[in-house]
């Protein structure tokens, strides 16, 4: 998968399907698209993607051609997600990851399921 889907606790266990998200770095880098395209997109549509979910970020710092620079890396759950892809269009590579993320989703939902399963038992 890549790690096309993250979460921020260190132990599944202790995650959630609530704590899944990917990263505009990560949809940026898979899709084709700039960091900047993506990051003006999510600025773009920020009161929706804060209907669905409050939106979170982290900064990290980058090499820019002035030296360090620090950007904002944007996470979206599922949901944010299921709105945001669409809005870059069909082309071969966001199709691609598309189906690539819907299949992280899964994996790890599948994943956290088990391990809940487990544990309860």
């Amino acid at each position: 998968m890549n790690n096309l889907v993250l979460f921020d606790s260190l132990d599944l266990s202790k995650a959630s399907n609530e704590n899944f998200y990917t990263t505009t770095e990560i949809i940026a880098e898979r899709t084709g698209n700039g960091y900047k395209e993506i990051s003006n997109l999510v600025r773009k549509y920020h009161e929706q993607l804060k209907n669905i979910a409050p939106l979170t970020w982290h900064f990290e710092k980058s090499a820019s051609n002035h030296g360090r620079a620090t950007r904002k890396i944007y996470h979206l759950n599922e949901q944010q997600t299921l709105f945001f892809i669409p809005l870059l269009g069909n082309t071969p590579a966001v199709v691609q990851f598309k189906f690539e993320l819907a299949k992280a989703f899964i994996a790890m939902r599948n994943e956290l399921q088990a391990r809940q399963i487990a544990r309860a038992v």
